[in-house]
């Protein structure tokens, strides 16, 4: 599942408040999520500008809600990969921040450490 390209939907595209069209990308990406369940084996995860809607931006920026969406995954009981695809200037910036960034997600939300 390509989050990033959820952004140019149909659906999403078409709405003009800003705010309204955040939360429709959200909610249609959890959407899918729900729909392919153990189907799901690859997301491709990239984040969106909110100023320009430009995709392939760091992860840890941006309108997509990461943290609902790995709430999501661990519904499902993903286990697949993250594949990370970048068009940032800083590109080893934008790196290492997205690594760190889904590290935690995947630390906290899929596999959090269970209490001793």
């Amino acid at each position: 599942l390509d989050v990033g390209h959820c952004a140019y939907f149909k659906e999403i595209s078409k709405i003009d408040d800003i705010e309204q069209k955040i939360e429709t990308l959200n909610e249609c990406i959890c959407s899918l999520i729900g729909k392919l369940g153990k189907k799901l084996f690859c997301m491709h995860v990239h984040n969106v500008r909110k100023r320009d809607w430009r995709d392939h931006r760091s992860v840890d920026t941006g309108v997509i809600d990461f943290p609902r969406i790995f709430h999501k995954l661990k519904t499902v009981g993903y286990s697949g990969t993250l594949d990370i695809e970048l068009e940032e200037d800083d590109k080893e910036r934008a790196c290492l921040n997205t690594g760190r960034y889904l590290s935690q997600l995947c630390a906290n939300i899929l596999d959090p450490p269970t209490p001793s």
